[in-house]
């Protein structure tokens, strides 16, 4: 699993890069991403313990309502600052920042062989036609794709069409499409 995270990141590295998404070009990508949603919920949580200390402990009943209402408040604050703060990440007190986030990843990837790294390319694509910025691949290279890996194939379907899946490839593009 953390090789195909470490295949997810790299190659969102080198889409963003501009570079032809081929294994051999994707490998020499970082494992690291400043959007990562490792760093999100890192961020999260930082965001939520901060207000909730600061809340207090009130009466069990506003305990249990003040976490449904604020979590979401939270969450969408940490959202925007993750992207903020990637936007800005040449400058060197944005990266110092967003150190913890970065080392958390390194916990959570592991460099992917070049077959994990199809798949990352492989559920990219299919990200980039659902979002309409990319056309479909011929169907002779979608088979082609496939035969040669049958677990890209079997991974691209789990990716693309699981219910959780979806939403944490597109969640990564659309930091980059804002």
């Amino acid at each position: 699993v953390f090789g195909y995270h470490g295949a997810e990141h790299k190659t969102i590295n080198a889409y963003e890069a501009g570079v032809e998404l081929t294994p051999e070009r994707v490998q020499s990508f970082t494992l690291l991403n400043p959007r990562c949603g490792t760093t999100f919920l890192l961020i999260v949580m930082l965001l939520a313990t901060l207000l909730f200390v600061l809340l207090g402990k009130p009466p069990f009943i506003l305990l249990v309502l003040s976490r449904i209402v604020l979590v979401p408040v939270v969450a969408a604050i940490g959202y925007e600052f993750i992207r903020i703060m990637a936007n800005l990440y040449h400058i060197p007190v944005v990266r110092a920042i967003m150190a913890p986030g970065l080392a958390l990843q390194k916990m959570t990837t592991r460099p992917p062989d070049l077959s994990m790294i199809e798949v990352g390319i492989a559920a990219l694509q299919r990200v980039l036609v659902a979002d309409g910025v990319a056309q479909p691949l011929p169907a002779h290279v979608q088979t082609l794709v496939s035969s040669r890996q049958p677990m890209l194939r079997h991974a691209c379907e789990y990716c693309v069409e699981s219910e959780w899946a979806i939403p944490l490839c597109v969640y990564s593009l659309s930091w980059r499409m804002t």
